[in-house]
């Protein structure tokens, strides 16, 4: 990482002392000197700006045999609260899941409604209800089934909403910082930061359930979501497309299981011969362990072993995708520079 300017590596060593209080219930000052090696003089001034902000906690003193009783501290768990939400359609109809966490991730409320039409007011209703109950909250994480480019919702499975600059809509309306993605973004972010070593680079590949043919992707290189310079990236669907196979006869593989998994694997060398990441997870469409096994064998006869990456199925994607919306929300609040 290349740090810019004085005041940039300031906060970058705030996020460095923020991370290691982070991983402890009880400190002093001492014990992040030792953890960051950060000097002395810096990890104490940091830590009293976080005292006096309200992000840190003195809770007692310990009483030592020799000399002064040292000051304890504990992380404020409220500090600050994050929103995510996510906005899929199945089966033509809509859902909207809430989760909210405190700062350190650990889940305070969620919400799941469904609709059998949903808008733009709809959903800011919902947001705005939540913010209400909870004015802790800092921050809302936007997961969309749709094309984000700059602050335009380009397209979207949910057709009330494309066209819309949906982040900078609900900002003006609700006063709190909001970012909007693709749902691959999130569903990948969720799998590399629960599911995977956290090493090298990642994929994950979803399949809707109902036969729309639209197979998404979001891919995580070296720790960071992959978004292309237009945020097209993971759209695979269009690939097909580009060698006449129309989105419509892709939705027909569905429509047979053995096609489908033929499809699936398609999918899976497309990424693997073209982005090469170290773990391919797949998530929709009750892909079965045997099913898997049949993929990569499939795999298998056309990529060399050596090149071949670790497939596996993450059949709790919803879960996985609410975790990448909050560790996007937290990261964004807590961690800007570290995510640069």
């Amino acid at each position: 990482m290349r740090l810019k300017s004085i005041s940039e590596l300031k906060n970058f060593n705030t996020e460095r002392i923020r991370e290691a209080i982070q991983g402890k219930k009880i400190f002093t000052k001492s014990m992040i000197f030792r953890d960051t090696s950060l000097s002395m003089a810096t990890c104490g001034n940091t830590i009293n700006d976080m005292i006096e902000n309200g992000e840190v906690i003195q809770v007692d003193r310990e009483e030592l045999q020799m000399g002064r009783p040292v000051a304890r501290f504990t992380y404020n768990r409220d500090y600050l609260h994050v929103m995510g939400a996510s906005v899929f359609t199945e089966n033509h109809k809509y859902t909207a899941k809430i989760v909210i966490t405190d700062a350190l991730g650990d889940t305070l409320n969620h919400r799941c409604c469904d609709y059998e039409e949903f808008n733009y007011e709809d959903l800011l209703q919902l947001l705005s209800e939540e913010l209400q109950m909870d004015p802790l909250i800092k921050g809302i994480e936007i997961g969309v089934p749709g094309v984000i480019n700059g602050d335009m919702l380009e397209k979207c499975d949910i057709q009330s909403l494309a066209g819309l600059k949906l982040g900078r809509m609900i900002e003006e309306e609700l006063h709190v910082t909001v970012q909007v993605k693709n749902d691959m973004d999130y569903m990948a972010y969720g799998a590399y930061h629960t599911k995977s070593e956290k090493r090298g680079n990642l994929a994950a590949l979803y399949f809707p359930h109902d036969s729309k043919g639209i197979v998404g992707c979001g891919f995580v290189i070296d720790g960071r979501v992959l978004k292309g310079f237009s945020n097209f990236a993971g759209e695979l669907y269009a690939i097909p497309e580009a060698f006449g196979i129309s989105r419509q006869q892709q939705a027909n593989a569905w429509k047979c299981r053995d096609d489908f998994l033929k499809y699936a694997a398609a999918m899976i060398l497309t990424v693997v011969a073209s982005i090469n990441p170290e773990e391919i997870i797949i998530m929709g469409s009750n892909v079965q362990d045997g099913e898997l096994s049949w993929i990569k064998n499939y795999c298998a006869g056309i990529i060399p072993e050596k090149h071949m990456v670790n497939i596996s199925i993450d059949d709790k994607y919803k879960e996985t995708y609410s975790s990448g919306l909050i560790k996007s929300a937290l990261n964004r609040l807590l961690f800007p520079v570290s995510e640069v």
